[in-house]
């Protein structure tokens, strides 16, 4: 990520966690112009701006006139949020945290990394019927 710093935990021991995290916020405390968001087992540090993965899809979407409607999103981390609350179909994978697929218009029964995209690609539910392909 080109403006991000990211610290990942995923190997660290449970209880040192709330230890991660303090460090994290600790070292860009004094830092004004710096934030911290959390994610699955991940720390992002970067600038503090409000520009993100929601606020660049937005932006597409007005410079090439694509309505909400015609797009879909697969996400599995609450940093997905800010574009999964933007599109028209989102979806999660079912190892994502409850908020994420409480977000979802439809939570794969794959889990990501093991066919979930294909299967959304293919599903034609609640939710996937409507999508549109986008030419």
């Amino acid at each position: 990520k080109r403006l991000t710093a990211s610290v990942h935990f995923r190997l660290a021991d449970e209880d040192c966690h709330a230890e991660v995290e303090e460090l994290v916020r600790s070292a860009v405390h004094h830092a004004a112009h710096l934030t911290v968001r959390p994610g699955k087992r991940i720390w992002e540090i970067r600038p503090a701006i409000d520009w993100d993965k929601g606020a660049a899809l937005r932006w597409f979407m007005d410079q090439c006139d694509v309505p909400a409607s015609a797009t879909a999103y697969m996400g599995d981390d609450v940093v997905d949020l800010n574009v999964m609350r933007h599109v028209g179909l989102a979806i999660s994978v079912p190892e994502s945290p409850q908020l994420v697929r409480a977000h979802s218009d439809y939570v794969t029964q794959r889990s990501g990394g093991h066919g979930a995209v294909r299967e959304a690609a293919r599903t034609k539910g609640p939710g996937i019927s409507h999508r549109r392909r986008i030419t």
